[in-house]
């Protein structure tokens, strides 16, 4: 979401009024019209460099070119020939050719071995929602934002496999909406409905290896908000095992005001009021059904759309099943997959949270349904395994509930109870919010 200039009038009327000026510029300031940093500022690095260092740059750029030309090809992209993606390699190893060029053939290797271009996330499309975690929009110099709330995640806990699948998904598409001359992005983290086993020190430190070695330079900043003492607690473990450069781009937002004034200057006013639209929403006790199933369009127009700002899903939403069917599927930039999958008509059934709360259930995944038809089938004991699915307190209600979002019951084995677990714990505001296992938060 780029918001637009104003129209420039015509010289004539600033001629002799510098006062006139001033008011204006103050206006577009707090209108948040006015980018109060250029492109180039936001995208080169400004240290003023002499001609003997900038020469000496360009002699080790063309080096690490030289040095890698052995180096197959990768598959459908011009990887490690571009400029842009030696100088980021060179950058982040502070210009050590030796460093760059070990660390360049490790990404050269791991693309080749992992795919990224053709990478998705069968977790997401198993279980919608899975991974709340989506490209939402763009900044006020067209970089990707990549947006994710806990409170809307569905799963209890992540390991490293999901999570690095998920973000290589995101990160490889929105490089295919960037415009020429970016090359990074925002992520925006909020922390609202965190709990303890999404807390894994190793996850974090995995993933976040993905990005450091995979892809240098490429993230600009994450702006984590509603972060509590548990998210500092597991930030301050990891943080001594990152890249103090790396470390540096966590920035951290507190209080409405603040960030308020923050969105505005990062995002421009039309993503920054989504982005806050959105923060409020995923707040609210229980969480609203519109909010929890992000990957449909509102209802009527007007409506907050959970898809993303609206430019951008003018731009790579709505026309997604069109463009696929045009370009294919390495040409095309895939938005977050449930949101793919409903507009390719191919989302997999999903129970809403209050739901499953209220039957004591988790969300069983896509597979899991088609396993549970399966044993049924050959095994002839489909009335028995419903019977089972059933809760003893109220086993017709629980399935009815099932029937009625086209899920069969799977037997009492294979059901996570997620009303053990249920805790209070204060927000900051005051509100108790419950934490259930199998309720994503």
């Amino acid at each position: 979401c780029i918001p637009t200039r104003h129209s420039v009038l015509p010289c004539s009327i600033f001629i002799g009024s510098q006062r006139h000026a001033q008011r204006r510029k103050e206006t577009e300031e707090r209108s948040g019209q006015t980018l109060n940093l250029s492109i180039e500022k936001q995208l080169v690095d400004k240290r003023p460099v002499s001609a003997s260092e900038a020469a000496r740059h360009q002699q080790l750029l063309s080096e690490l070119l030289s040095r890698v030309s052995d180096v197959e090809p990768l598959a459908g992209e011009n990887y490690f020939q571009e400029e842009e993606t030696l100088v980021r390699f060179l950058k982040a190893r502070e210009w050590n050719l030796d460093a760059a060029e070990k660390q360049l053939r490790d990404a050269i290797a791991w693309r080749r071995s992992y795919q990224p271009l053709t990478v998705d996330c069968r977790w997401c499309h198993e279980q919608p929602g899975y991974h709340s975690m989506r490209q939402v929009g763009f900044d006020i110099v067209g970089r990707p934002v990549i947006y994710s709330s806990f409170s809307q995640g569905d799963a209890v806990r992540y390991n490293v496999e999901d999570s690095v699948a998920h973000c290589t998904y995101l990160m490889e598409n929105a490089k295919r909406t960037m415009a020429p001359g970016v090359n990074s992005w925002i992520f925006v983290i909020d922390c609202t409905g965190l709990s303890l086993p999404q807390c894994n020190p190793g996850l974090a430190n995995g993933v976040v290896s993905v990005f450091s070695n995979f892809y240098p330079e490429q993230m600009d900043r994450i702006v984590c908000v509603n972060h509590s003492s548990l998210f500092h607690g597991v930030w301050n473990a990891i943080k001594m095992f990152i890249d103090p450069k790396t470390v540096k781009k966590m920035k951290f937002v507190r209080g409405k005001d603040k960030m308020q004034r923050k969105f505005r200057e990062i995002f421009g006013e039309h993503l920054a009021a989504w982005l806050l639209e959105e923060i409020r929403l995923n707040k609210l006790e229980p969480l609203p059904e519109t909010q929890e199933r992000f990957w449909e369009a509102p209802m009527r127009p007007g409506l907050h759309d959970p898809r993303g700002c609206a430019d951008y899903v003018e731009k790579y939403v709505d026309p997604y099943f069109i463009n696929l069917a045009q370009q294919g599927e390495l040409a095309v930039a895939r938005p977050h997959p449930n949101i793919a999958d409903q507009q390719t008509g191919r989302i997999a059934s999903h129970i809403p949270k209050a739901a499953r709360k209220k039957a004591g259930k988790k969300q069983p995944s896509q597979q899991q349904q088609q396993q549970q038809q399966q044993q049924q089938q050959q095994h002839g004991l489909q009335s028995q395994a419903s019977a089972a699915g059933a809760s003893a307190a109220d086993p017709a209600a629980d399935q009815e509930l099932l029937a009625a979002y086209g899920v069969t019951p799977v037997s009492v084995d294979e059901l996570e109870d997620a009303s053990d677990s249920d805790s209070d714990v204060d927000n900051k505001d005051g509100r108790k919010t419950a934490k259930t296992n199998g309720a994503g938060q």
